[in-house]
Order: C-alpha cells, then sequence, then structure tokens
C-alpha cells in the first residue's frame, strides 16, 4: 500500500510539473488614434470705398462692407468663437481722422447671417451702428456648436466726415479677426 501511495504521489507531481501553465481569462490592450482637427479662419472683403468728393460734415450711410465669412474646421464640440473688427484711424498725408469716425452694423433684416452647424447659439452683438474706439467692436458670438460650422454676415459701415477735415485721400484699414 505504501508503495501505491507513493506512486501515486510520484504521479502526481510528475503531472503537475508536466502541465503548462494556466493562462489569464483575459488580456487588455490599449488602443489609440487621434482624429485631426481643422482651422478657425476669418475672410473679408480686401477693400471698401465711400467714394469721392465728400463734404467736411458728410455722413456716408449703410456702406455694405461685403460679406465677412467665418469658417470653424476644427471640429470640437462644443466649438466657439467670437469675430471682432477694428479700424485704424483714417489718414492722408499728415491729416488724420480719427477711427471713431467709423461706426459699424450688422444687418440682421434685409441680408441676415448665413449660419451653418448643430447646436450652435448665435449672438449678433451690434444690430445698430457702434462707433469703433480703441477695442475691437464684436461682431458675432457663436458657442455650443456640435463640431464644424460657419457663419456669413454683411456689415454696414457708417462714415461720418468731421467738419474739421482736410482736403485728402483718406486711407484707413479695418481688421477683422476671429478667436
Amino acid at each position: 500500500m505504501r508503495k501505491l501511495i507513493t506512486t501515486t504521489l510520484i504521479i502526481m507531481l510528475v503531472g503537475l510539473v508536466a502541465l503548462p501553465a494556466m493562462a489569464a481569462p483575459s488580456a487588455d490592450t490599449t488602443l489609440t488614434f487621434s482624429v485631426a482637427g481643422g482651422t478657425l479662419d476669418i475672410t473679408a472683403p480686401a477693400s471698401r470705398s465711400f467714394g469721392t468728393g465728400l463734404s467736411p460734415g458728410q455722413v456716408v450711410n449703410d456702406v455694405a462692407l461685403g460679406n465677412v465669412n467665418v469658417s470653424d474646421t476644427r471640429n470640437i464640440s462644443p466649438a466657439a468663437w467670437t469675430a471682432t473688427a477694428q479700424s485704424t484711424s483714417f489718414t492722408a498725408g499728415a491729416s488724420t481722422i480719427p477711427n471713431t469716425a467709423l461706426a459699424m452694423r450688422i444687418d440682421t433684416g434685409v441680408f441676415p447671417p448665413v449660419y451653418t452647424g448643430t447646436g450652435c447659439l448665435r449672438t449678433i452683438h451690434n444690430a445698430v451702428y457702434e462707433a469703433f474706439n480703441a477695442a475691437p467692436l464684436t461682431y458675432l458670438t457663436v458657442s455650443g456648436c456640435e463640431g464644424n460650422n460657419t457663419a456669413q454676415f454683411n456689415p454696414y459701415l457708417r462714415l461720418t466726415v468731421p467738419g474739421s477735415a482736410f482736403a485728402g485721400s483718406y486711407s484707413g484699414v479695418l481688421t477683422s479677426a476671429v478667436s
């Protein structure tokens, strides 16, 4: 009997050593990738004229700047941006007309802004004329968009030529920006 127990025990031990190790019931592998996003861009007309032969004290109303386009292809959610404009003073040689002579509004009637995008909250900041000063004017704020979106709007400009303006061909720069 002792031989049988010893033989059985030896067979069992040899069997344990000869058996392969038991594998874990599962194994995790982390998989990664990235989705490319695009850019946030703004375009505006290259130039606009208020005309020639203006008189001191004259007000030129409702000059359409032309379409300003914002394209947000960053593909983020929630997407948000603010479009602004800033004007320099107007100069003709040594003569200067301050940027406060220029005012801007966004048309919400005949040519209201056109948008694309899902879930976007849009706020037009100056539906009535607002004069430029040291700080940029905000055209439009967009927030809460789900992914890519666009906006197209047509700002209107009003120029008030100061009564003290000297004769000359004046020029200034209107900078549209988005962030």
